[in-house]
């Protein structure tokens, strides 16, 4: 999914479906370039993990997994939402873009 918000504060919300109610890792998979912006997620509402510097100088490259942390869902469906922040001082061209190649709901003990 490629984000491309045109100034901090903005968002879009997905829907992730959850078949069983119990802990889990939110993992993410981005993508880093030299036009990317700063990200938060959030988990129904609430911030999760660190803010995310998407910038990449030279080209553009997949982050491997993210570990945000953990939430504890209910079965249904949970949102995450992806909202820019920031830019890097680096960045440069529209500067607050982003991509999200993944979303992994991993159980946790």
């Amino acid at each position: 999914l490629w984000g491309r918000p045109s100034q901090a504060g903005e968002w879009v919300d997905l829907e992730l479906p959850v078949a069983a109610a119990g802990r889990r890792h939110v993992i993410v998979y981005l993508t880093k370039a030299r036009d990317y912006g700063i990200v938060q997620f959030h988990v129904n509402g609430k911030p999760l993990g660190p803010t995310i510097d998407c910038f990449h100088r030279d080209g553009v490259i997949a982050t491997g997994p993210i570990d945000l942390g953990v939430v504890d869902l209910k079965p249904a469906t949970a949102t995450l939402r992806i909202e820019v922040v920031g830019t890097n001082p680096k960045s440069d061209g529209v500067r607050f873009m982003w991509g999200l190649d993944c979303v992994v709901l991993k159980p946790s003990p």
